[in-house]
């Protein structure tokens, strides 16, 4: 199956990896064109230096997968997901045991900084369920954090060239033994002693910091590395011996677990210049084969010099795609350069410009942001041109740069917080992945102001774009992009420029752009009727509405409208109020009727036996394959609309089943909701309101006589925008409150809950303690929805989601305990069951935390944390279920200064059987470990 990988490489990354899917359904079979719909492929490295180490990354991750697959994101290079030198504080680039994914007590934990490898397996479900691919990040150039030392033969060299030796043959004392004892051999039984390595740079016995290279049979510097540093085999910690045919045969056992244990979709393999590029082939050509996975790759061979990576691309047969290097160094250069680099030299020396289907190019990333030791920082006045430059031309893979598009962390060495850019950045994901298809025509021919122009493809309706970016002051090009554009006018969407261009009769446009700025231009009908369905806003005539049942639970549909299918595997149906029922609306633009087929976004189709199914502009219900003329009994026929902006004392004048009102209309309403105006009118099955808005005095706004319309449904209208919903913020209470009490499950609990169809971030958020003993209470408004959907968890990775079926809340006030949901507030003080652990400390103690099996044995569990009482000792209560078993043991925040006995020995577990009711016990701690 491989014997063609090295075409395979080149056709998996060519255009920016263009990803073609072809489900084989969404058109007759008599069609002789081809409906299958092909996008532009895009990563995003998910991870920057200084994310906190709070466990919730891959929550977060899993959350934001709808979000990342609609913004145009189809792969996501994941951090190293493996347990590292410093537990919770590793990046992971200290990679301790490859095979801890998050799921052993290994260097003071169980989690990673990320998380559980529970919580990653569900993330990167989710990710695959939105049809968005998963990297892992392979560090295999060097291990740390050993679990002893051992006596070895070396001798010291020269840091600026490794192959000259400063000292003869010494004895040493090596941290190069890695027996993982936590994981106790599961996965692989493996042990790595120094013979598995080629060099070291700490000697215990000494305490002396010196790059020191093993003596032993065979052991040198491995061949094929870099030649920085006369042979840069060595970067740090315990350096792998990749000549060593046990180690060859361990580390690839350890890629085809890792792939199949993740069910991952290709690699970002680090520090390649530091290992035998001999071994890195290998590698992957073994992984691919045993796995029966293409595996795309990209390695990461820092360096700008454009003639070491060919070479090494040449080295490893191409088997792999680089990082663009040189290309960033271009755009940093820019950043820095006040207007006066040559933008007819931003490809210079770059991979893209000399080998594009092996390029990945990128504008960031945890490498080069502030305080890392590569830091090479694009300014961020350039970063909205760098990405521009990436994601919306033909040629590499663009990665996005998480740290660019959420943000960087104020914990960084540079002691500043970098904002994230994700508005600056989407309007550009979507150009990428709506408009920059076909010819490109290139115009990178002026100092300070570049362009270049797609032209479009037949199958993106209306695609094509236009470019321009200026690292000095603004100006204009004039720039071709396709006579069939001829007569259309093409807006800035990046909403930079607000100049609209006519496309001349030979398809030419002057574009503009501002100084150090850019502009990206798209034609202006695909900008605003681009994207479908699902929302308010015009229609009339022209609009269907789908209820669908049965078949499949959270369906998608994929749809026709006007000759463009949606991207597989389309869009996600909308919750109804009517159980079972779930539903999407769409503006067919004048077309006679919508064509569509169903799907639950895993694959499984029903295309009505490749004759799909078709449905004229009106509202139409789908139950099992029939369709008929309506909506579903039940489905509320009132049109809310909360109207902001415009007119102060708004009227709206309107038109409910053929019949206007009498101008100036119904004066609208305050509503609880600062700054909105609300109106509420029953339609009596008609399929939309149609409406205007006037002052009351004579001044209309009537959409440029096209009037405006609204489904049945909540809508808000805002300067002439309608999004779906009620507007966020106003007043809690009324009959859209909900109020959850907790108990149980977690102390210090924090909720995570959906309302109208938008979840909070991961973890939530922080419970506040009630009034009655014991609970904890949270209120939200849900905006006339039907109910609150949410999950708990303590805020450190640990989470009840009800068994993935999450919890249920309608609008009202709810006792939750231990899992049981009742109406009503609890009836107050509580029962005082509960086991109440006392513990007589050291003199000197500041802290005590609980570890236990409760716990998943973390030693600084803030929600384990003992208080002090009156008395001088320590005290939690736990609330338990009679005859609950646990084993327990005190510290003070880490395993560094867990308990001990009396003559610095290891304390036994501690361990305790709830009886039932209110429990007190005593314990002593007479001595900590590092006291």
């Amino acid at each position: 199956m491989f014997k063609n990988l090295k075409k395979f490489s080149a056709i998996f990354s060519i255009l920016c990896l263009l990803l073609t899917l072809t489900p084989g359904i969404g058109a007759s079979a008599n069609d002789e064109a081809t409906t299958a719909t092909s996008f532009n492929g895009t990563m995003m490295q998910y991870f920057e230096w200084y994310l906190p180490n709070g466990g919730d990354h891959w929550n977060f991750l899993k959350g934001q997968a709808d979000e990342l697959a609609d913004a145009g994101i189809t792969a996501v290079w994941i951090p190293p997901a493996y347990k590292g030198d410093f537990g919770i504080d590793d990046v992971g680039y200290g990679a301790y045991d490859l095979y801890d994914l998050g799921e052993f007590n290994q260097q003071d934990t169980v989690r990673t900084k990320y998380g559980t490898k529970s919580q990653l397996e569900s993330a990167i479900s989710s990710l695959h369920s939105e049809g968005v691919q998963v990297y892992g990040d392979v560090v295999v150039n060097h291990k740390g954090g050993a679990d002893g030392t051992e006596y070895v033969q070396a001798v010291a060299v020269n840091g600026g060239n490794r192959l000259e030796d400063i000292s003869g043959q010494q004895t040493i004392q090596a941290w190069t033994k890695f027996n993982f004892p936590g994981r106790n051999n599961k996965y692989s039984s493996f042990k790595w002693d120094w013979t598995h390595f080629d060099g070291v740079d700490w000697d215990q016995s000494t305490q002396r910091n010196e790059v020191f290279r093993l003596v032993g049979d065979f052991k040198y510097w491995d061949k094929n590395v870099s030649s920085e540093n006369g042979n840069y085999d060595y970067l740090l910690y315990a350096d792998v011996d990749f000549e060593h045919p046990d180690v060859q045969k361990e580390v690839k056992n350890w890629g085809t677990w890792f792939v199949n244990e993740l069910d991952l979709d290709g690699f970002r393999l680090d520090a390649i210049k530091h290992i035998n590029s001999d071994f890195m082939k290998s590698f992957l050509d073994s992984t691919r084969s045993n796995t029966n996975k293409e595996l795309f790759s990209v390695g990461e061979y820092w360096n700008d010099n454009l003639g070491l990576l060919k070479n090494y691309l040449n080295q490893v047969d191409y088997s792999m795609s680089l990082f663009d290097v040189p290309l960033h160094y271009n755009f940093q250069e820019i950043s820095t350069g006040n207007g006066n680099f040559d933008m007819r030299n931003i490809l210079e020396g770059t991979l893209v410009q000399t080998d594009p289907v092996h390029a990945v190019t990128f504008v960031d990333n945890h490498d080069s942001q502030p305080g890392q030791s590569l830091e090479s920082w694009v300014l961020d006045w350039f970063k909205p041109s760098a990405y521009a430059f990436i994601l919306t031309r033909e040629a590499g893979y663009p990665s996005v740069f998480y740290g660019d598009y959420y943000g960087i962390d104020p914990n960084n060495t540079a002691g500043k917080k970098w904002d994230g850019m994700k508005s600056e950045i989407d309007p550009i994901l979507k150009a990428r992945k709506e408009f920059a298809y076909g010819t490109q025509h290139d115009y990178i021919d002026d100092q300070n102001i570049i362009g270049w122009t797609r032209e479009g493809d037949s199958s993106h309706d209306k695609s094509g774009l236009a470019a321009i970016i200026t690292d000095n002051a603004g100006g204009s090009k004039t720039m071709y992009v396709g006579s069939q554009h001829a007569g259309e006018t093409w807006v800035d969407m990046t909403g930079n420029q607000q100049t609209e261009v006519t496309i001349d009769g030979s398809g030419n446009g002057l574009f503009t752009v501002g100084g150090g700025s850019v502009s990206i231009y798209v034609n202006k009908a695909a900008l605003n009727g681009g994207g479908g369905g699902g929302g308010g806003g015009g229609g009339g005539d022209d609009t269907v509405t789908v209820y669908y049942k049965e078949g499949f639970s959270n369906p998608y549909i994929h749809y026709n409208a006007n000759g463009t299918w949606t991207t597989p595997p389309g869009v996600k149906m909308e919750d109804t109020v009517v159980d079972g029922y779930y539903k999407y609306t769409v503006d067919i633009n004048s077309g006679t009727e919508l064509e569509a087929v169903f799907n639950d976004g895993n694959g499984n189709w029903d295309n009505n036996d490749e004759k799909n199914y078709f449905f004229p502009a009106g509202t139409w219900t789908f139950d099992e394959g029939t369709i008929t003329a309506g909506a579903p009994a039940g489905i509320d026929d009132e049109v809310t609309i909360y109207y902001k902006e415009g007119f102060s004392n708004p009227y709206i004048h309107y038109n409910a089943n053929g019949t206007w009102t009498t101008p100036p209309g119904v004066k609208m309403d305050d509503s609880d909701i600062d700054g909105y105006y609300k109106f509420t009118v029953n339609i009596n099955s008609g399929t939309e309101l149609e409406a205007v808005f006037n002052d009351g005095n004579g001044n209309w706004d009537n959409n440029d006589e096209k009037n405006y319309f609204f489904p049945a449904g909540t809508w808000t209208f805002d300067e002439g925008t309608i999004t779906a919903g009620a507007p966020s913020g106003g007043g809690g209470g009324g009959d859209d409150s909900v109020t959850v009490y907790y108990r149980e499950g977690f102390s210090n609990p924090y909720i995570h809950y959906n309302a109208n169809g938008t979840w909070t971030t991961p973890p939530g958020v922080k419970m506040d303690s009630a009034d009655t003993d014991r609970y904890y209470k949270y209120t939200v408004n849900i905006n006339s929805g039907t109910e609150l959907e949410a999950v708990f968890n303590d805020g450190k990775g640990n989470w009840d989601n009800n068994d993935e079926k999450n919890y249920f809340f309608p609008a009202g006030t709810w006792t939750f305990d231990n899992g049981l949901i009742t109406s009503g507030a609890p009836g107050g003080g509580g029962d005082e069951d509960g086991l109440t652990i006392i513990l007589d400390a050291p003199a000197d103690t500041e802290q005590v935390y609980l570890a236990t099996d409760l716990n998943e044995w973390d030693p600084g569990d803030e929600a384990y944390k003992l208080t002090k009482n009156g008395d001088g000792e320590f005290e939690i209560t736990l609330d338990l279920e009679e005859g609950t078993s646990f084993k327990y043991k005190f510290t003070q925040g880490s395993w560094a200064s867990v308990e001990v006995s009396s003559d610095g020995g290891d304390a036994p577990n501690r361990s305790y059987t709830t009886e039932g009711g209110s429990e007190t016990i005593t314990d002593t701690v007479v001595r900590w470990n590092n006291s």
